[in-house]
């Protein structure tokens, strides 16, 4: 892992001062098992003052590829942003994940093709607000008893989850 940037610091018998600012220098890869993470970007700060953690911030770009599924297509990719900032507050994250490309699992008599699909995530000072995601799909069952051929179904599922309940 390479970074770049500034990292300023003082110590006094007050405590610790950090000023950080770093950047990635892409790409990185990370790679356990099957799953393989690639940053694209990432820019992080960091705020110490007094030998206290005053905030965290983070910007990562990356794509996670998950190998060797089982009925999968191919390898499933997912890329996407996470931003947030820890302060003695709370945690703050806003995360958007795409699927890179369409994806089909098969499991004996069922075919999905994923097309596209989309998850955010939005968390303040450590509370969930909002959960979102969007799945466009074909989905094939075969060999039904009594059918005339397989069930063959279409579409988009859209959904948001908020302390509020599901929509």
């Amino acid at each position: 892992l390479r970074l770049k940037g500034t990292l300023k610091g003082k110590y006094s018998p007050a405590g610790l001062d950090i000023d950080a600012k770093l950047s990635v220098v892409p790409p990185w890869t990370y790679t356990k098992g099957d799953i393989v993470v690639t940053l694209k970007k990432g820019n992080i700060t960091l705020d110490v003052k007094q030998s206290k953690l005053k905030s965290f911030t983070y910007d990562v770009g990356a794509e996670v590829a998950v190998k060797n599924i089982r009925g999968g297509s191919g390898d499933l990719v997912i890329v996407g942003t996470l931003k947030g900032k820890y302060t003695p507050a709370g945690l703050d994250i806003d995360a958007e994940l795409k699927l890179k490309s369409a994806w089909t699992y098969t499991s004996g008599d069922v075919k999905a093709k994923f097309k596209t699909g989309k998850v955010t995530l939005d968390v303040k000072q450590s509370k969930l607000k909002s959960f979102t995601f969007e799945v466009a799909s074909d989905v094939e069952i075969s060999n039904i008893t009594g059918g005339s051929g397989p069930l063959k179904l279409k579409g988009t599922l859209k959904g948001k989850y908020s302390p509020a309940g599901l929509d």
